[in-house]
């Protein structure tokens, strides 16, 4: 994520790199073909870990999370809803997964 008042994506030194099924929060794109970074970040589940030549730069492919539940419509999604799991996650409120989407960020 870039630091605030900057455009573009940064990569920066992390000592633990996420691992699938991690949530880091993120500046998910809402145009995934530009992947530009929009200004709120929001949850994202870590799908994959990609690491570069040399691994000094790494790569996640996420899910984007949701506060907009869709119950109905969205069976196949992760939602969590629990108030143990949502405070052990570091979820502010209930969040949806959404699964059959996901975008690489650095």
């Amino acid at each position: 994520m870039a630091p605030p008042g900057k455009c573009g994506w940064a990569f920066y030194g992390v000592v633990t790199l996420p691992s699938s099924l991690d949530i880091v929060w993120c500046r998910f794109p809402e145009d995934t073909e530009v992947v530009k970074p929009e200004p709120k970040p929001r949850p994202a589940l870590v799908r994959t870990v990609l690491l570069g030549k040399g691994h000094q730069r790494a790569w996640i492919e996420v899910s984007y999370g949701t506060s907009k539940l869709k119950e109905d419509s969205r069976l196949l999604d992760l939602i969590i809803r629990n108030a143990t799991e949502m405070a052990a996650m570091g979820l502010p409120q209930a969040i949806r997964f959404d699964l059959d989407s996901t975008v690489v960020l650095p």
